[in-house]
């Protein structure tokens, strides 16, 4: 019996069967799986860094608030800051940053100086009994004008799995939240 070569060719050509198409599913299934992994656990991780920054803020915002009860004037300075330089990982805006100092003048010229519509109007709240105004307009330290206390507090989270291995390649995350208040003393 002698084979006929289009018999081979008309083999080769049928359609393919159905366990093929259930393979392309099951890896597209996977591929799903994990993108979807990936979006719940950000969302949890997100989730708690949130809870975390609140609950070191809630700290701070205490912290502040009983130091700020007490008739002790701190030394905390405020730092002007004109931009920042990116550190050893060349990210801006990461931990290992380093700030620009700026300078009060900036302070002056665009917060103090347009609280009056003219320049020429300092004259009249130079002339007025409280000079807190006036005294803001060229003080070099206004955190040390307006007697501003400070706290600080850190909340360090470990990270999911997922997260670690997937997003951010560090087991924790240092989380820290800065507080200001005025002195309460001689506010009213």
């Amino acid at each position: 019996m002698a084979i006929n070569p289009r018999q081979y060719v008309a083999i080769a050509r049928q359609p393919a069967t159905g366990s093929f198409r259930t393979g392309q599913a099951m890896v597209e299934f996977l591929v799903a799986m994990v993108a979807l992994m990936v979006v719940v656990a950000a969302l949890l991780q997100s989730s708690s860094l949130g809870r975390a920054h609140t609950d070191a803020m809630l700290r701070a915002r205490m912290e502040v608030g009983r130091r700020a009860q007490q008739a002790v004037v701190s030394m905390e300075e405020s730092r002007f800051i004109r931009d920042w330089t990116p550190g050893n990982d060349n990210r801006r805006y990461t931990r290992d940053d380093q700030p620009d100092s700026g300078m009060a003048i900036g302070f002056q010229e665009f917060v103090v100086n347009p609280t009056v519509p003219d320049l020429a109007d300092w004259a009249i709240l130079e002339s007025l009994p409280d000079q807190t105004l006036p005294a803001l307009r060229g003080a070099s330290n206004p955190s040390r004008h307006f007697d501003l206390i400070k706290a600080t507090e850190s909340e360090t989270i470990t990270l999911l799995p997922a997260v670690q291995h997937l997003l951010y390649r560090s087991s924790t995350v240092t989380l820290e939240a800065e507080a200001w208040m005025p002195l309460l003393e001689n506010l009213y």
